[in-house]
């Protein structure tokens, strides 16, 4: 086991949910001939696969069924999971909150595949202009990925490629479907367990000149510096005791040596 502690941040499940709220609010309008709008349609999206889609939209080929008016639709899915070197830093470097104490993630890029699937190229096309003006060439969102923490962390999303599919194509019984795949790689992170270990506040170092290391020369300490109206010291004779210091206060940094200690 490479821990001995059970984790388990969601992260997949929550990089489905951030990729899918990013175009879960769009809607198309239907005009009529004399440009009235006469229907306002929200366009759905779900984690499926195109295939399912397609035989969806097979599957009513006469277009009776009441499921029929779902369309246009969005589906997608995770593509690809490969791991990002270029984004790659030291792995026992840490992050702190208030309320987790965690090593840094490890960078990864998911690629998604987003279907746009319709039944005429005016629908469609009303949905993939809704969404390409807003990655140039990508997206910043800001998340939240760590349970119990409040820390924000930016993943960049951005858009690879746009492909379009008409299989009008075929005999009279076949419906049409235009279907259009745009691929997305977000930048992501995946972290592993928290550490609640208590935070370090109090280092000392001690300088010795003689081999058998019996009798200290110099004796340094640091420790965090806070006056008892929060303000950030340096003097030691201000400040309140360094155990009382949390990890969001704005504090300074108290140094002090010790020459020849006792």
């Amino acid at each position: 086991m490479t821990t001995s502690s059970y984790f388990y941040h969601g992260l997949l499940k929550k990089s489905v949910q951030i990729f899918g709220s990013r175009f879960n609010d769009i809607q198309i309008k239907r005009e009529s001939s004399t440009d009235v709008v006469g229907q306002t349609i929200n366009v759905p999206i779900q984690y499926a696969p195109i295939q399912k889609e397609l035989a969806r939209l097979q599957a009513d080929a006469d277009g009776k069924r009441s499921s029929n008016i779902i369309y246009p639709r969005m589906s997608f899915e995770i593509t690809d999971i490969q791991r990002d070197t270029v984004r790659s830093i030291s792995k026992n470097k840490r992050t702190s909150t208030a309320e987790s104490n965690h090593y840094v993630g490890t960078p990864y890029n998911l690629t998604f595949q987003l279907n746009v699937v319709g039944k005429n190229m005016e629908d469609t096309l009303k949905v993939v202009e809704q969404i390409l003006p807003y990655f140039n060439p990508n997206l910043g969102i800001s998340a939240m990925l760590i349970d119990n923490s409040t820390e924000v962390f930016s993943i960049p999303l951005e858009l690879q490629s746009v492909s379009l599919n008409d299989t009008y194509e075929g005999d009279f019984i076949t419906r049409r479907a235009i279907i259009w795949n745009l691929i997305f790689v977000m930048r992501y992170q995946f972290f592993g367990p928290s550490n609640d270990s208590s935070l370090i506040k109090f280092v000392q170092t001690n300088i010795y000149s003689d081999p058998a290391m019996l009798e200290k020369d110099i004796e340094y300490t640091t420790y965090p510096g806070l006056t008892a109206n929060g303000t950030p010291t340096s003097n030691s004779e201000i400040a309140i005791p360094y155990a009382n210091v949390n990890i969001d206060d704005d504090y300074g940094f108290i140094h002090t040596s010790d020459e020849y200690p006792t």
